[in-house]
């Protein structure tokens, strides 16, 4: 279960100057998943989301009553980071747009990798790894799901890899996110919301600071582009 296939490591700029007219539609062109995993495979499993907006086990927070204060704390600061999280889908949305309009391929979906490192020391291990983040959007532009996919394979030992996928459902299951995990010798797969409020704290905050990076990267290949573009016949004009 490679994450090579598909992910988006570099720029992709256009060619100018080709005959537009010769060239297929990019819409019948659009990039799609290489690999299934990174698909939204279980929407059907999510749950409702209660009318305040946040779910609650009797298992994340607890019943100590001596706990009341800490348990109001966390749920104030899961609110925050639901929000924070719901503001960077918006954001990277609305850089979306432009992106596609540029890039009409990526409408569908885009592809970024996040961090695509050969080889480093993990501990005792020498391994490499690699995040790739994807997002899905609807017809008309809105984002519909986000993966995060990223795996750690030993170098020297085959059977010692783990790969560990993070599926955002939206508009609504943010804190539901799904937990896909596999290892050489079998997977597993819960929600965020079921794991304790500490533990969704920490996924929500990684998941807010992976989307902004992905929005760096996005103003990074728009720049690119116009860079480009704008060298385009500076050649020509060159008489020196």
């Amino acid at each position: 279960m490679s994450l090579v296939g598909g992910a988006l490591v570099g720029l992709a700029i256009p060619v100018f100057g080709q005959n537009q007219s010769q060239e297929a539609d990019p819409h019948e062109q659009l990039f799609a998943p290489a690999d299934e995993m990174r698909t939204c495979l279980f929407r059907e499993d999510q749950p409702e989301i209660p009318a305040d907006g946040l779910i609650f086990h009797s298992s994340t927070l607890g019943n100590n009553p001596q706990e009341g204060i800490y348990q109001e704390e966390m749920e104030r600061l899961l609110r925050i980071e639901i929000r924070n999280v719901a503001d960077a889908v918006a954001d990277a949305t609305t850089k979306h747009r432009e992106l596609a309009r540029l890039f009409p391929s990526y409408s569908r979906y885009y592809e970024i990798a996040l961090e695509d490192d050969p080889g480093t020391w993990n501990g005792n291990d020498f391994v490499n790894y690699k995040k790739v983040i994807a997002f899905h959007f609807d017809v008309d532009g809105k984002m519909s799901c986000i993966v995060l996919d990223a795996e750690r394979r030993s170098i020297y030992m085959e059977t010692a890899w783990t790969r560990k996928l993070m599926r955002l459902y939206l508009p609504e299951n943010i804190q539901s996110i799904e937990l896909h995990t596999f290892r050489h010798n079998y997977q597993t797969r819960n929600r965020l919301d079921e794991a304790a409020a500490e533990v969704q704290l920490e996924a929500l905050r990684m998941v807010y600071l992976d989307l902004r990076s992905a929005l760096y990267r996005m103003d990074m290949q728009i720049a690119a582009f116009y860079d480009r573009r704008n060298q385009l016949n500076s050649w020509q004009v060159d008489l020196d």
